[in-house]
């Protein structure tokens, strides 16, 4: 908090939030740290999904080529045996099923949809709090690049990052606009809303507490 209280503008986002409500700017400390929290849990997860998308892969399409495998010979023992005229059918429907999941899940489990190399979902979050706080208490704005810039500078000074790897530019963050843009990206976005939304309402209720600016 020293570090962002010494940089920000007066006039800014950041400014206005400090003077009036720090709970909120203890809350963003959450998610900057988040954002910039070590890979190695993100590394077990992403690990877990490749070798479950590497099994599917290569299951999906034998069961399909069975499904419609065994639908076609089903079909042909139609005009010798009296058979259940919608199962061959039905075998060809679940066949389209698994191939369009197998196609979904390749959208699903891509690790760039869900920003994890740098964790923009959680810049996104910032940026949807602070949005949706502001809008609660009557005085609608937004976080700039240069502040979210800032925040994540600030992070970095709070959890000890050399002075060398510290500054954060503009353009470091412009990896959170192409993550917002992304088509892929929609239903997560939605979600980070709904859930900033959920954050500023319960910060309400929670008790002021008195901070020492030194921290």
């Amino acid at each position: 908090m020293k570090y962002l209280k010494a940089h920000m503008r007066p006039s800014s986002c950041l400014a206005q939030l400090y003077r009036e409500d720090q709970r909120v700017l203890w809350e963003i400390a959450g998610f900057i740290a988040a954002f910039l929290r070590p890979r190695s849990l993100e590394d077990v997860v992403l690990g877990k999904l490749r070798e479950r998308g590497r099994r599917r892969k290569q299951v999906i399409p034998k069961t399909v080529d069975a499904l419609l495998k065994a639908a076609a010979r089903y079909r042909d023992l139609a005009g010798l045996e009296i058979v259940d005229p919608g199962l061959a059918q039905r075998m060809e429907q679940e066949a389209i099923r698994l191939l369009l999941q197998l196609n979904r899940e390749k959208v699903l489990h891509n690790e760039k949809r869900f920003g994890l190399t740098f964790n923009f979902l959680w810049l996104a979050i910032v940026a949807d709090f602070v949005a949706c706080w502001s809008e609660r208490h009557g005085k609608p704005s937004q976080l700039t690049p240069a502040e979210m810039a800032l925040l994540v500078t600030a992070g970095k000074a709070a959890v000890g990052w050399g002075a060398a790897y510290q500054e954060t530019d503009t353009d470091d963050i412009r990896g959170l606009v192409h993550f917002r843009a992304n088509p892929q990206n929609q239903d997560i976005c939605e979600l980070a809303g709904k859930f900033a939304y959920h954050v500023a309402a319960h910060l309400e209720q929670r008790p002021f507490l008195l901070f020492r600016d030194e921290i």
